[in-house]
């Protein structure tokens, strides 16, 4: 992991609970849900290239909050997608939801997505920013819904521009 990647993530990590400061052991547990996929790392690819591009731009003063929340965007989004494609592995090691019972696999991901919220306001993001945050969400979930619905459809008379439009919505969207 680059020294920037590991920047974003201890600015995601800290963002999130504490399982050490917990009061009860069920919120200790809580907080080490949230922190499974973050903890996991990843290339932090799309929260680089955002302080990055901030930087080049000469004004990266919420920059490193943005790029934090997007890579929670990210990890809560791949919490539900796991559950919704019914997936074994992330990262290589099981899944969320194959770690604990499926709920709170769920209500995990749905506490990230506040967390993405609470972290662009912290930021101090501008409006421009959240709009786009909100777009990027409707977008990820047209696309996803596109993908879950040809699933369950079964639909295999799918053509090549379908399946762009649908990954143009999904992860080739919010990068």
């Amino acid at each position: 992991m680059t020294p920037l990647a590991r920047e974003i993530q201890r600015t995601l990590l800290a963002a999130l609970p504490d399982p050490e400061a917990a009061p009860r052991p069920e919120l200790a547990a809580y907080a080490r849900l949230l922190r499974d996929y973050p903890e996991r790392g990843g290339k932090m690819l799309r929260g680089r290239l955002v302080v990055l591009t901030a930087r080049a731009y000469g004004d990266d003063t919420a920059a490193l909050g943005v790029a934090a929340a997007l890579e929670l965007f990210q990890n809560w989004v791949l919490i539900h997608d796991d559950i919704e494609d019914d997936s074994d592995e992330r990262r290589g090691r099981p899944a969320l939801h194959r770690l604990v019972p499926m709920p709170l696999a769920l209500n995990a991901g749905d506490a990230l997505h506040a967390t993405m919220w609470r972290l662009l306001a912290e930021a101090g993001a501008r409006r421009k920013v959240l709009l786009e945050f909100a777009e990027l969400v409707e977008t990820t979930a047209s696309g996803q819904h596109l993908d879950l619905s040809w699933t369950l459809e079964d639909r295999f008379d799918l053509t090549p521009d379908d399946y762009l439009e649908m990954v143009r919505r999904k992860a080739a969207y919010y990068t």
